[in-house]
């Protein structure tokens, strides 16, 4: 093992320890820097490899793993924001509820109908 490979992959290594509260959270990076970070840091562990930096290799392979799991969560979460935002009530809808003496609206859509 070369002073450089300890190096790179201590550096790692401490790279991963600060992923892990990424990835228990539930707030996370945009989608798109998580999918670069991820295939950068595969590239990184790729060229690693051809130079003989077994271990800088394995811990990068590992950063860029977890980089494309918080970039699954990401995706994920974006998912289920999009599923959870409702469709506009129609307009008969909320003339219903004012012809059913429903308060639960105060838009302008009552003077208007009126």
């Amino acid at each position: 093992m070369s002073w450089q490979d300890l190096v790179l992959s201590f550096g790692s290594v401490m790279f991963i320890f600060a992923l892990i509260p990424m990835i228990i959270s539930e707030h996370k990076p945009p989608l798109i820097s998580s999918l670069i970070s991820s295939a950068i840091l595969y590239s990184f562990a790729f060229t690693y490899t051809t130079v003989d930096l077994v271990y800088a290799a394995v811990t990068t392979t590992v950063m860029a793993t977890l980089w494309a799991i918080v970039a699954a969560q990401s995706w994920k979460q974006r998912r289920n924001k999009k599923e959870e935002k409702t469709e506009p009530r129609a307009i008969i809808d909320i003339e219903n509820d004012i012809a059913a003496g429903s308060k639960k609206e105060a838009s302008p859509l009552k003077s208007l109908i009126d």
